[in-house]
C-alpha cells in the first residue's frame, strides 16, 4: 500500500543508509521500524497490574521521614565500613 508521510530529513537519511547497508528497500526498513515500535507500545499497554505487598497491619506504626533518613544513613555508614563513624545528631 502506498502512502505519503513527512519525515525528518535526518531520520530519512539514516533510514536510507540502513536500507543500503542491509540490502533492503527503504520501504522495508520503514515497515520493520514501525512494526517494532507499534509492537513495543502494545506490549507495554498489556503489562498486567501488580499487587503491592505490605507487611504489618494498617493500624501499625508508620515511620516518620526522620526515622527513614536515620535508617538510610545507618545503612550507608555500615556499607562504607568506616571505623568509628557515627550518625550525626538531628538538628
Amino acid at each position: 500500500m502506498r502512502t505519503t508521510v513527512d519525515l525528518d530529513p535526518s531520520v530519512l537519511e539514516r533510514a536510507k543508509r540502513l536500507a543500503l547497508s542491509e540490502g533492503k528497500t527503504l520501504g522495508a526498513v520503514l515497515n520493520e521500524a514501525l512494526a517494532a515500535y507499534l509492537g513495543k507500545r502494545k506490549q507495554v499497554a498489556k503489562d498486567p497490574p501488580f499487587d503491592l505487598l505490605v507487611c504489618g497491619s494498617s493500624r501499625g506504626h508508620s515511620p516518620s521521614a526522620e526515622e527513614l533518613l536515620a535508617v538510610e544513613e545507618d545503612d550507608e555508614l555500615e556499607a562504607l565500613r568506616i571505623p568509628g563513624a557515627r550518625r550525626r545528631a538531628a538538628p
